[in-house]
């Protein structure tokens, strides 16, 4: 394990996510804003502004043109990358938006929100294509698959859910675990769905069957965050208990495990050996795998 690398800013962020140029990371923050921090320089942009609550979710599309946001405010913003300009407002959630996603084809937006619906959004006018209705509490988490034909999301219901991207309609229900999910990710093959809980648990599940194949144990607090690694060699997990655990995805054996000071808020990827990671006391540290 390399030093981690700790990067100081003003403001506490809410989320992070990393622009595909791998130059800067894109920061969701309690303040409202969101703002590009350059991992050259070590320094902040100015802030976008526009969201009157903070920020909960940031996402990019695959091209790195247009950051997506969702806020607390209940709305959905797509900023210019590169110009830090609002482009649309996408309205419709009554309650907070907890997550967004955007498809790998750059063509629509998910959000995913506490209102208990996840609403699908035509990128280029911002029109909503579908309201997706099922779970029976917020919706916590959401991710695409890579074909773009599917959407996964977790909810405080309990459950996972999968959902046919063009019709709407949910295609299978995944029940397991015992508390919230609070996290959802996709293998890179389109063949596993992973689950971080409030049981202190990660599942994964066969996307086709919906059966589970594995539980993952080890953490003695909320799983906040899973992901992926684009080679579809690692599961990374985060966590209150200030861990993040690094799984093999073929055998489930932990690989290696860092950590923070205080709770783990929120994870991304950075390239295909480096993690990302948020605590409760403001850091963002990025990891070495």
């Amino acid at each position: 394990m390399k030093n981690p690398e700790k990067l100081k800013r003003s403001e506490i962020p809410r989320t992070v996510t990393a622009a595909p140029d791998g130059n800067s990371l894109i920061v969701g923050l309690y303040d409202n804003t969101i703002r590009l921090w350059d991992l050259k320089k070590n320094q902040y942009s100015a802030p976008m502004e526009g969201h009157i609550l903070s920020v909960e979710d940031v996402a990019v599309t695959t091209d790195g043109s247009l950051i997506i946001s969702g806020s607390y405010d209940h709305t959905v913003k797509i900023w210019d990358f590169k110009t830090a300009k609002c482009l649309l407002t996408l309205q419709g959630h009554t309650k907070r938006v907890r997550a967004v996603a955007v498809s790998h084809d750059n063509a629509y937006i998910v959000s995913a929100s506490d209102d208990e619906t996840v609403k699908i959004w035509d990128r280029k006018t911002g029109d909503c294509r579908r309201t997706l209705n099922g779970h029976s509490d917020r919706v916590t988490s959401v991710v695409i698959t890579p074909d773009n034909t599917q959407i996964v999301t977790g909810s405080e219901d309990k459950t996972v859910k999968v959902w046919n991207s063009e019709t709407g309609q949910c295609q299978n229900t995944l029940e397991g675990h015992n508390n919230y999910v609070k996290s959802v990710a996709v293998s890179p093959d389109s063949s596993k769905i992973v689950s971080g809980s409030k049981d202190n648990t990660i599942k994964v599940w066969d996307l086709k069957t919906g059966q589970c194949i594995q539980t993952l144990t080890g953490h003695s607090k909320p799983v906040v965050m899973v992901v992926v690694t684009p080679d579809n060699i690692y599961i990374i997990s985060g966590s209150y208990d200030t861990t993040i655990k690094v799984w093999d995805i073929n055998n489930y054996a932990i690989h290696s495990e860092f950590k923070h000071d205080s709770s783990v808020y929120y994870l991304c990827l950075l390239g295909p050996n480096k993690i990302v990671a948020g605590d409760l006391f403001g850091n963002i540290i990025i990891w070495t795998i």
